[in-house]
């Protein structure tokens, strides 16, 4: 009995501890990853394939937006994601890449689920704030409260 119980705690701890020590080594290794002289940037994904990923980046020297091709190797590395095939056009993302000749090779690439407003939302926004609908709900100025108070107790 006693062999029986030993055997079954050796196999739970296997069985507990293996996924437990694979997720340390991911991290591990994004952490290396990312010790290493990697750029950065984001944008939005504008095309994909097995191969490269463009996004349409911000240029702060340009003051523009542009697009940018990023070459995807077997080395790549993706988090929130399990491939590039997984990426569709206005995905967000974030890119570690390095520089290899004139190539730049995306080293790690993370989806992004933050939602960014766009130009149009705010506009909508705006739009609604200015109409009379919202303006109903903006509640009484204190002077008019307070006179509406001075009244109702005169009588």
């Amino acid at each position: 009995m006693k062999k029986y119980f030993t055997v079954f705690a050796v196999l739970v701890s296997l069985w507990v501890g293996a996924p437990l020590a694979m997720a340390q080594n991911d991290a591990q290794e994004e952490e290396d990853l990312l010790s290493e002289d990697l750029e950065y940037t984001y944008g939005s994904v504008v095309s994909v394939s097995p191969q490269t990923i463009v996004i349409n980046e911000y240029n702060y020297e340009s003051d523009q937006e542009i697009q940018v091709s990023y070459a995807i190797s077997g080395e790549t590395k993706f988090t929130k994601i399990n491939s590039v095939e997984e990426l569709v056009k206005d995905d967000n993302v974030d890119v570690y890449y390095k520089v290899v000749g004139e190539q730049k090779v995306a080293q790690l690439i993370t989806k992004d689920d933050t939602s960014y407003g766009t130009e149009t939302e705010d506009i909508d926004r705006a739009e609604m704030e200015d109409s009379e609908d919202v303006n109903m709900l903006v509640p009484v100025s204190n002077q008019e409260t307070n006179q509406t108070n001075i009244d109702s107790s005169r009588g």
